[in-house]
Parts: structure tokens; C-alpha cells; sequence
């Protein structure tokens, strides 16, 4: 280069040169300033033609020297075609604009793949405004371009996962996205098998099948290739040129099929340390990475380590929530069973004590059958508590809203228990406020559930004094009406620490081996629930030693009196429609219970109706093929053909019989029984124990009719 012109530009280029370089020593010439810099600094005459570069510059380029750079470098547009890396594009911003600041751009090294710079320059122009030359520097911007890129990308991967997908969708993208942003950059992700031994394929868009199919299975141990070594070892594993390293002494002709010759491997981690696989990136020229490829191959494994955390994670709450429903339902077959295994018998039980004491028999006898039914009672009740508390964890519970005499089924409530309440020789109080109203909207039969539990342990609890019920309604606003139920008792109390838990299932503030009194420990909780879910409010207050109020509040609606429906004012025992009618009744019984047979035989029997019994679900499907009958009782466990199946083959005769009332009479009593019953094409349910005024009132429900007796039309199914 001429040093006449370079003296020419030398001042001009004084003024471009970076700080630190104006303020070096003076016995510095130029050239050596120029040279020293850190900085990519270039120099550019007016026509198109390198005056100067330096080898910072060069080398940002992916050349040794100055010279090399210029054998492969242009701002020349019209030779695009004939060079390796156009700079045109830049140079063009400098000379339309006069200047520029930091114009990013990259360019391919054969060093470290796709380097991204930035670059500032200007025009220097003589006094009367010739431009004389460009000059300017040049930055490698190539770790923060990769940083920023990197944060992107963990965005995007996470929007990804949080979108979801399966894994192997979420490694391709996270592939697709890092080959992106390093053109010349092959990826792999490899995954570790389940028995920990080999890597199994992950994704690689960018490789050949025939590649990937050959290291699907890679075995995992030292001197494997790249990612076989990663694996094992848990660190980064860097080969140069895989045809001269010898781990890669099996794979290079594999490797020369595919045109790699470099591979860096990272080991995929979870927070814990464990290897989830190998992040691997290869090149098709021999290379090792610069620090800013260290930090974008971790960050790399990095998001994939995410996506297959994410991904195992999400697997096992899956194989979790599996898990628990398993158990759920192995929980609640079983209860199903032992419901029914126990209400059969004691479907033989009370029925059988029933019907004895409405006979007659000496005093004693009659004491002796009513402990009898009272055990029995006591036992089912235990039974329903669980049932209920099934019911309520299955999400198979529903609050009903009806209108009732609120007043009335508060008084039956309490004359259940007046008995229990003369055999201890308690006092029991009863207090209802003046502003309590008569009819309301609610569910009558679990706020009796309520108040009969509250009732039961405010008695068992209490050996001497007196059981009070205190109902008054609190507040109320228009249509609304707010009831709060007291019941205070004088017996043992119970503690502060007893009071945080007494509400929780199978809890007693008693629980110790040597407690005085029984019970499941259901029904505080039961209670809570029940209250809850009529949103109310529970709760209690207690002194040891001195005894409890334990309270309720409900939010009810007011009822207009001609909202009643007819009967509510007065409840009656239904009369049999066979005694009713003065014609004959005939019923098919579907039961295979002997004791069950009995039991129906004696209550159906006294009430007029003619019976059929058959023991299987075949023969009740021969009988209603073969007889008119007016209505069917039919069990649903019963040998070789079930009720439910029965039920069906019934509904498809294509006699009027199809449409016969079929009543499921079963010892099923879980959650969702009833609605599945009736969805299988049966009119009603009633479960065992059989609660015989129910059951009689069912019957005359589905047999009553406005017109004639014996009308066959009038016994259409109902919906």
C-alpha cells in the first residue's frame, strides 16, 4: 500500500481509531495502532478495493491474514458469485447512509461456523466533499447474538411445553431451532433407554435415516463415540475430527456416509445430576468450540433436558392419577361387595324382626326381637356412613331441593330419638323460635341426616342431664331465609385439640383401645360435608367435663304454600293397591335368596298381591313371555343371567310385556347405582335392606291409574 496515501487518510483515520487506541504511546506509528487493535479495523477506497485490514478483522472473517481475506472476501456486488463471504450488504449501508452503527451481520468461518459482527463505519471525505475512502471497525458480537437466541429459544420451549405434545415433537423443534441459529450445525438428541444401558433416538432432522437408525441403540460406555462417552461419563465430550479419534474407530465409515467430521456431545441433565441422554452437534469439517459454543451447546441440552423433565413429569402424575383411580375403584368395588354381602342378610334380619313384632308375642319375646332390630339398625347405620362418605370422596353425591315443612321434619327428627333419650333418663328440650318458617326449600332428607347424627351423639355422649334443641332462624332477607340449629348436651365435653379434628373421617375424641363408646367415627364428617354442601356453616363449642353445643346454619328458601306438593301435609302409609282395587295384582319376583323369597312372600303375601317367584334372570324372561303380570321385582345379582341382562331381553320382546314396570330391588347401594339402573331400562330402585312402606309405595306408584283396573295401556314405561 503507497504511504503517500496512507499519510493522506492518516488524520481522518486518527479520528475513527478506538479510545484506547488514541491514547497509547506516540512512538507508535499508525500501522502499528491499526495492527494492535482488538477490534476488526478496515480501511476502503472508492473503488470497492481494500486499502488495509487488520488480522482482528481477518480473523473475525475466518482468515489468518489480512491477505487470505482478501481472496475470498468482496464488497463488490457484481462478484457475489465469485467469493466466500460478501460484504457488500454491509458496505452498501455505509455508502447510502454516509455511516453506520452497528449493522449486525454473520458470516460462515471454517473456525466456529456462523459468526455474527457488527459493524460501524463511515465516509471520510475531503474538504470540499469528495469522499477519499471508508473506514470503520468491526466487533464479534457472535456470544451475546447466541446468548440473546438462547433466551428465545428456552421461551419458545417452554411455550411449547407448555402447549404440550409428545416428546418427540418438542426435541424436533428444539433441534430445528438451534440448526437455525448455527447454520452449518448438524444436531442429535439421543435419549437414555429405561434400563439405563444404551441411547435410543430422540431427533435429528437434519441427519440421514440411515444414520439414525444406526445409532438407535448406541451402547453406553467409555470410548463409544461421542455420545456413548457423554453418556457414561455425565461430561461433555468434544471430538475434533472423528476420523482420527479413536473412539470413533467403528463409526468412520458410518460417519463419512453421513459427511461429518466433528462431534461435540453434551450430557442432557436433570436438576438432580441424573443423564436423561446426549445433546450432540456435529460439523462436516474438522473443528473444536470456541467458549461461546461451550455455553450454546449447554444451553442447548439445557432446554431439551426441560422438555424431557417436563415430559417424565407429566408421565408420572399421568401414571399417578392412574395409580390413585385403580385404588379408588378397587376401593369402592370393594365396599360395593361387602354392601352387598351385608345388606342381604340383614334384608333377612330386619325384615324378619319387622314382621314378627307386628305380630303378637309375650313381653319378653317382644323385647328380645326389638334388640334384635335395633343391633340391626345400628348396623346398617354404620354401613350407610360409609357409603355415604364413598358417595361424597366419588363426587356422586347430589343436594336435592324440595319443598317441606321444615317445622314438621324437625319434630320426627326428634321423636326418633326421644325413646334413646327415656332409656338413659336424659331430659330432652325442644325449642322452636316463633320466626322459623313452616315451608321452605331444601333437601329434608339430609338436613334430618344432619340433625339425627348430631342428636345421636349428643345422647351417647351424655350419661346424666339433658339434650336441648334450639332452633331460630337468623336473618332473613326477601325470598331467602338463614336457619341455625343448636343442640347443647351436659356430658363429657371435648377438648380444644380434640375440637381441630373431631370433623375429620374416623376420628372420635375418644380413640383410644379402651373407649367407652362405639361408632365408626363417620358422622361428625359426614355431617360437615352434607352441611357444606347446602352451604352452610358447622361447627362446635365445648367445655370438658361440662359438655357441647355443636351447631348448624343453613341458607333456605322460602316456600309459597300452593308450591306443596299434594300429600306433604300429611303422610300416610300407602295402601296396597291389591286391597284398594278389589282386583288381583300379579307380580313376578326375581330373587335367588332364600331368606329374601321369604321375606317378600310375607309382606307381599299380607298385602294381596298374587306372586311368582322366580331365582334367575332366564327364568323371569320365560315367565314374562309365557304370563301377564302387572309388574317385576328383580334382583340384579342372581346366577347365569343377572337382572340387568334379564332387563334388556325383557325391553326387547316385541309383546306390550316389553313395557312392564321392572323394579331394581338390590343390596346395591353405591354411588351412582340407582341412575345406572334406571339407565339400563328399569322404572324404579329400591336397595336392601328393603324399607317395606318404600317399597309398597314404589309398587303403587307404577300400578295406579286413573282409568279402569287391568288397563294394560296405562303400565307404559315411564321416562
Amino acid at each position: 500500500m503507497p504511504s503517500g496515501r496512507l499519510q493522506k487518510i492518516e488524520n481522518p483515520l486518527q479520528q475513527t481509531m478506538p479510545s484506547d487506541l488514541r491514547e497509547l504511546p506516540s512512538d507508535l506509528s499508525l500501522g502499528e495502532l491499526f495492527e494492535s487493535a482488538t477490534l476488526g479495523m478496515f480501511l476502503i477506497d472508492c473503488d470497492y478495493q481494500f486499502i488495509k485490514v487488520n488480522t482482528a478483522f481477518a480473523k473475525m472473517h475466518g482468515c489468518e491474514t489480512p491477505d487470505d481475506l482478501a481472496r475470498i472476501m468482496s464488497i463488490d456486488p457484481t462478484k457475489r458469485d465469485t467469493v466466500t463471504i460478501d460484504f457488500s450488504s454491509a458496505f452498501g449501508q455505509i455508502i447510502q447512509h454516509g455511516g453506520v452503527e452497528d449493522y449486525e451481520y454473520n458470516v460462515e468461518t471454517p473456525y466456529s461456523g456462523t459468526a455474527w459482527l457488527a459493524l460501524s463505519g463511515q465516509a471520510i471525505t475531503s474538504p470540499d466533499g469528495e469522499i477519499l475512502l471508508f473506514t470503520g471497525r468491526c466487533q464479534d458480537i457472535t456470544a451475546r447474538r447466541r446468548l440473546q437466541d438462547s433466551a428465545a429459544r428456552r421461551n419458545r420451549v417452554l411455550e411449547r411445553i407448555v402447549r404440550g405434545g409428545s416428546l418427540q415433537e418438542l426435541l424436533s423443534e428444539i433441534a430445528i431451532d438451534v440448526e437455525a441459529a448455527n447454520p452449518g450445525m448438524i444436531c442429535s438428541i439421543l435419549l437414555v433407554d429405561e434400563a439405563g444401558t444404551k441411547l435410543r433416538h430422540g431427533a435429528a432432522p437434519s441427519l440421514p435415516e440411515f444414520y439414525n437408525s444406526a445409532v438407535d441403540g448406541l451402547e453406553i460406555g467409555p470410548g463409544v463415540g461421542s455420545c456413548g462417552t457423554a453418556a457414561y461419563t455425565g461430561s461433555r465430550c468434544v471430538v475434533e475430527d472423528v476420523t482420527k479419534h479413536p473412539n470413533w474407530a467403528p463409526f468412520r465409515e458410518l460417519a463419512k456416509q453421513a459427511g461429518v467430521r466433528a462431534c461435540w456431545s453434551e450430557p442432557i441433565k436433570s436438576s438432580k445430576g441424573e443423564v436423561f441422554g446426549t445433546f450432540a452437534m456435529y460439523y462436516r469439517r474438522p473443528q473444536l468450540p470456541s467458549q461461546s459454543d461451550q455455553e450454546f451447546i449447554a444451553s442447548s441440552a439445557h432446554l431439551a433436558a426441560l422438555a424431557i423433565g417436563r415430559t417424565r413429569y407429566e408421565k408420572k402424575m399421568q401414571e399417578e392419577r392412574d395409580r390413585a383411580e385403580r385404588a379408588n375403584k378397587a376401593k369402592s368395588d370393594f365396599l360395593a361387595m361387602m354392601s352387598h354381602e351385608i345388606r342381604t342378610p340383614m334384608n333377612g334380619i330386619l325384615g324378619m324382626a319387622n314382621l314378627m313384632l307386628e305380630g303378637d308375642m309375650p313381653l319378653v319375646q317382644r323385647n328380645q326381637v326389638e334388640t334384635i332390630r335395633q343391633s340391626g339398625k345400628i348396623l346398617l347405620a354404620v354401613l350407610n356412613d360409609i357409603l355415604d362418605l364413598s358417595r361424597m370422596e366419588a363426587g356422586h353425591f347430589a343436594i336435592n331441593s324440595e319443598t317441606f315443612d321444615i317445622r314438621r321434619s324437625i319434630r320426627q327428627t326428634i321423636g326418633l330419638w326421644e325413646s334413646a333419650c327415656v332409656e338413659k333418663e336424659l331430659g330432652l328440650n325442644t325449642s322452636i323460635g316463633p320466626e322459623v318458617p313452616t315451608l321452605v326449600k331444601g333437601d329434608p332428607i339430609r338436613i334430618e341426616q344432619v340433625l339425627s347424627n348430631l342428636l345421636n351423639n349428643a345422647i351417647k355422649f351424655t350419661d346424666t342431664g339433658e339434650v336441648g334443641l334450639s332452633v331460630y332462624s337468623t336473618q332473613a332477607e326477601g325470598a331467602l331465609t338463614r336457619l341455625r340449629v343448636e343442640i347443647r348436651d351436659t356430658g363429657i365435653g371435648i377438648s380444644l385439640a380434640d375440637r381441630q379434628q373431631i370433623f375429620e373421617p374416623f376420628t372420635q375424641a375418644d380413640g383410644s383401645s379402651t373407649r367407652r363408646f362405639g361408632g365408626s367415627g363417620l358422622g361428625l364428617s359426614i355431617c360437615q360435608r352434607l352441611v357444606d354442601a347446602m352451604g352452610g356453616e358447622i361447627g362446635v363449642e365445648s367445655v370438658v367435663g361440662k359438655g357441647c353445643l355443636f351447631w348448624f346454619e343453613l341458607p333456605l328458601m322460602l316456600a309459597n304454600v300452593d308450591t306443596v306438593p299434594s300429600g306433604l301435609r300429611q303422610i300416610e302409609r300407602p295402601t296396597p293397591i291389591a286391597a284398594s282395587s278389589g282386583r288381583v295384582i300379579k307380580l313376578l319376583v326375581a330373587e335367588d335368596n332364600e331368606l329374601n323369597q321369604a321375606l317378600l312372600m310375607a309382606f307381599l303375601a299380607r298385602a294381596g298381591y298374587d306372586i311368582t317367584f322366580v331365582d334367575d334372570g332366564r327364568k323371569a324372561v320365560e315367565a314374562v313371555r309365557a304370563s301377564n303380570f302387572d309388574l317385576v321385582l328383580m334382583d340384579i345379582h342372581m346366577p347365569g343371567m343377572d337382572g340387568i341382562e334379564a332387563c334388556r331381553q325383557i325391553r326387547e320382546l316385541d309383546t306390550s310385556n316389553a313395557n312392564l314396570p321392572i323394579i331394581a330391588v338390590t343390596a346395591n347401594a353405591m354411588p351412582g347405582d340407582r341412575e345406572r339402573y334406571l339407565g339400563l331400562g328399569m322404572n324404579d330402585y329400591v336397595s336392601k335392606p328393603i324399607d317395606t312402606v318404600q317399597l309398597q309405595s314404589i309398587i303403587s306408584r307404577h300400578l295406579s291409574s286413573p282409568s279402569a283396573a287391568g288397563d294394560k295401556s296405562l303400565l307404559q314405561l315411564r321416562n
